[in-house]
């Protein structure tokens, strides 16, 4: 309780003269209490100053209304409120005894008070100080520790610099910083699990409607992309990041899906290879050139003249033998072009 508000209520009760604490001049007359069973009131031992016994001298026996309503502001429900947090100490002597406890316990624990708005760039700062926060943002990353002495990589070191940059202005301790830095990682890596589960979902869809489509022309043309990035950048090398065969396997489209993935995409592609490389689609392994499509070609002719009645049963000899035909006219209309 603030020193205006016992003083407004002393003046209530004395009638505007706050009650004296000062002792009795030395050698001035005191006065004897009554004596025979009798209080300081009359005869028959009332107090005619409304003081309930028990009570310190000077507060009234409604002392806790009084409170209530000074500190409610006129407002009922404030003020019951009041009462019910007043009600718990016996006497005025229990409310500053329990304030000074709060002290106490505030110095005792190493509680810090919190800056107002209106607080000095000093008084911050030895707030910050007094919460441990480290004087320059690179203290939070020398020490940064994570569970399980976990690492960052150079990519995640980098967020983790601008995020102690951010947090450094905001106060906030190493703890805190470390608690921020280990969500990020663990998030991160859930996002690429997750990344990683879709891609491999969605590959797998796409494959298979490939082999729907194209049946057993599926891995002949599958093989004919590397026809489109022989000349290339990098060739034909998805595991090196400077080839340009990687980044276009590795893009991605707005729905977040691997544009190399895409069936519709494979099958463009695969069509501009065999309008390069007629013999690209011919072969299972590796895009076929002229001189296998030839041999096997031969082959097959060879077979015709020896033993036609086998040829003539065997139709996907016959599909092959004319497949064969047709890439070899291509290859060498495009060589005599």
């Amino acid at each position: 309780m603030s020193d205006a508000a016992q003083e407004t209520i002393l003046e209530e009760t004395t009638g505007g003269d706050p009650v004296s604490e000062t002792p009795p001049t030395e050698g001035a007359p005191r006065e004897t209490p009554p004596t025979g069973g009798e209080s300081a009131g009359d005869a028959n031992g009332a107090d005619p100053s409304g003081e309930s016994p028990g009570e310190p001298a000077g507060w009234p026996a409604d002392w806790r209304d009084r409170l209530a309503d000074h500190f409610s502001g006129g407002d009922k429900e404030k003020r019951e409120r009041e009462l019910k947090r007043l009600e718990r100490y016996t006497d005025i002597e229990a409310i500053y005894g329990s304030k000074r406890e709060l002290e106490a316990q505030f110095n005792e624990r190493g509680l810090v008070r919190k800056p107002g708005e209106d607080a000095s760039e000093e008084e911050i700062a030895a707030y910050h100080k007094a919460l441990g926060v480290p004087d320059s943002p690179d203290e939070y990353v020398d020490n940064l520790k994570l569970p399980n002495d976990e690492t960052l990589g150079d990519q995640d070191m980098g967020i983790a610099k601008d995020f102690a940059d951010f947090v450094h202005k905001r106060g906030y301790t190493p703890d805190q910083y470390n608690a921020g830095v280990e969500f990020f990682t663990k998030y991160a890596q859930q996002v690429q699990e997750q990344l990683a589960s879709n891609d491999a979902s969605f590959k797998e869809q796409s494959m298979q409607q490939l082999r729907e489509d194209w049946g057993p022309n599926y891995q002949r043309n599958l093989n004919s992309l590397r026809v489109l990035f022989k000349d290339a950048p990098g060739g034909w090398d998805l595991k090196n990041p400077e080839s340009l065969s990687y980044w276009i396997n590795n893009a991605r489209g707005p729905d977040q899906r691997t544009v190399a993935d895409n069936p519709d995409f494979i099958k463009q592609m695969a069509n501009w290879a065999q309008q390069i490389d007629p013999a690209a689609t011919l072969t299972e392994d590796t895009p076929g050139d002229i001189r296998t499509i030839e041999q096997e070609y031969n082959d097959i002719r060879k077979l015709m003249r020896e033993d036609r009645p086998a040829y003539n049963k065997d139709v996907a000899m016959q599909e092959r033998f004319q497949e064969l035909g047709a890439a070899l006219r291509k290859l060498k209309e495009r060589d005599a072009a």
